[in-house]
């Protein structure tokens, strides 16, 4: 199927980089299917995604899906990676958005000597704030 008359060479180029950053963040759920796993309502997880303390990225059709690669199995339950805010605020305070985020967590960081992912599981919330600041101000200097 080919692109339709409005779509732009830029629309399929993002497109295609906004899947293989989804297939590199393993499972993208619903926000229902998020609210669901984490025990919690999808107001809840909306309100949570907006001020920057779990991860969600809107779709072209308006829906919103949660990458899992967020997600960590404490005992029985499911709960969000400890400070993600640290990783995503930076984003949404600098008219960023949630693939941005996304793409910017799964990448390797020069900061960081790793993926910030990969930091925020070692507990570098400091480190890993600091580098989402510099990546989403890097475009101001």
């Amino acid at each position: 199927m080919g692109p339709s008359n409005q779509e732009t060479g830029e629309d399929i180029a993002q497109s295609e980089a906004s899947d293989e950053y989804l297939a590199r963040a393993g499972e993208a759920i619903t926000l229902t299917e998020a609210a669901a796993r984490l025990g919690t309502t999808r107001q809840a997880l909306y309100d949570q995604i907006r001020r920057g303390t779990v991860l969600g990225m809107m779709t072209e059709n308006g829906s919103i899906l949660v990458p899992s690669v967020q997600f960590v199995t404490e005992g029985d339950k499911t709960v969000v990676l400890e400070k993600i805010e640290c990783a995503v605020r930076p984003f949404l305070e600098n008219h960023g958005d949630g693939w941005t985020a996304l793409q910017w967590m799964l990448d390797r960081d020069p900061n960081l000597l790793e993926t910030p992912l990969e930091a925020l599981r070692k507990k570098r919330f400091e480190a890993v704030e600091a580098a989402a600041r510099a990546y989403t101000c890097a475009d101001e200097r």
